[in-house]
């Protein structure tokens, strides 16, 4: 067999042999590491929110349900590799995005007295990210296309896939079957790929820790979307951090021409 037959059948076996995710992985320049994480508004603790942004190597953390308290711990023992910070609201309604790269511009915003969102444009270096923490109401979930928070969710929808590169990241409150979380991809944005296909990870409720239901997780109401440019892979659930919800993290990489 000739060297370019080798070489084929090579491409071939690695195509058949990594995910969907490694494969795009493979293919696209990677931009940035991010996470997401609702710290559950005191149910992870300050001590240990502040533990695990010390310990992260991602590039960008979202974070919601950011007390008071968990906000004067982060300022008082700020992570070395995150000397971008901005916060936004507190409690329920409070968002942080924390970033190894200079946060160029940022706003809080409140719609139709609907919960909040945070919108921060970062500089990656060859490529700056717009990046928008949401904590959707569940509100969309429940009622979908009736309730004033699933227009909301699409109306950040279609900013997002009109940006060049944005990310959309948070507790959507709302799973993949979820016919709203299904109109905000039809508006141009992607869901992130996961590690391994065929197996959905759910990050809702942590057992014991959403009003005391000895129920382990079995939804997935935390995301990480992508517009223009971008796509988002190797996306997956991370161990327990003290919250109701578990971290997800994935890749952002440039997508294929």
């Amino acid at each position: 067999m000739s060297a370019l037959g080798l070489l084929g059948c090579g491409v071939a076996f690695l195509a058949l042999s990594l995910s969907r995710a490694e494969v795009e992985e493979a293919t696209g320049r990677r931009v940035a590491t991010v996470r997401t994480w609702n710290i559950g508004a005191g149910r992870a603790s300050a001590d240990r929110v502040v533990a695990e942004l010390h310990a992260t190597e991602a590039d960008v953390v979202a974070l919601q349900e950011v007390t008071q308290e968990v906000r004067r711990s982060i300022e008082a023992r700020p992570p070395v590799q995150f000397p971008h910070r901005v916060y936004h609201a507190r409690g329920i309604s409070g968002k942080a995005l924390l970033s190894r790269h200079p946060i160029l511009e940022w706003q809080g915003f409140w719609t139709h007295g609907e919960r909040n969102y945070l919108r921060a444009v970062v500089d990656h270096g060859e490529l700056t990210v717009t990046y928008y923490v949401v904590h959707v109401s569940p509100m969309a979930g429940l009622f979908g296309r009736y309730s004033r928070a699933a227009a909301h969710a699409e109306e950040l929808a279609h900013a997002a896939a009109e940006d060049d590169n944005s990310v959309l990241l948070g507790d959507f409150n709302m799973t993949p079957l979820s016919a709203v979380y299904g109109r905000m991809l039809a508006a141009g944005i992607r869901a992130a790929q996961p590690t391994r296909r065929f197996r959905p990870e759910s990050t809702f409720p942590v057992f014991l820790r959403y009003r005391g239901l000895p129920v382990p997780p079995i939804l997935r109401l935390d995301h990480v979307l992508t517009g223009g440019s971008l796509t988002a892979v190797d996306n997956h659930v991370l161990p327990d951090g003290g919250s109701d919800h578990l971290p997800v993290e994935a890749r952002l990489v440039m997508r294929r021409k």
